[in-house]
């Protein structure tokens, strides 16, 4: 037997449809406008793909940075735990 659904869950999955709904029609006026320039203006479709890879390799670039930082800072710990092992092996 399933159990009852959180009630918290419940109030959050409805204002989050509520907070959907309000967004859709907010920016509805907007993104009629927005598609009628895609399918007007081949060039703002290519000059918007164009800024959107550059986005992408910009992301791209900074997780891998992100990583080989994370990666460093890893292996310098790793180095002062061994150091401080060896100092405490020949300490006692």
């Amino acid at each position: 037997m399933t159990e009852p659904r959180d009630f918290d869950a419940i109030l959050r999955e409805e204002e989050k449809r509520e907070a959907d709904a309000r967004m859709k029609s907010k920016f509805a006026a907007l993104w009629a406008e927005a598609k009628a320039a895609f399918r007007s203006d081949v060039g703002l479709v290519i000059e918007l793909a164009n800024e959107v890879h550059r986005v992408i390799e910009f992301e791209r670039d900074s997780t891998a940075r992100s990583e080989r930082a994370r990666k460093a800072s890893a292996l310098g710990v790793a180095a002062r735990a061994a150091r401080k092992a060896e100092r405490d092996a020949a300490e006692g």
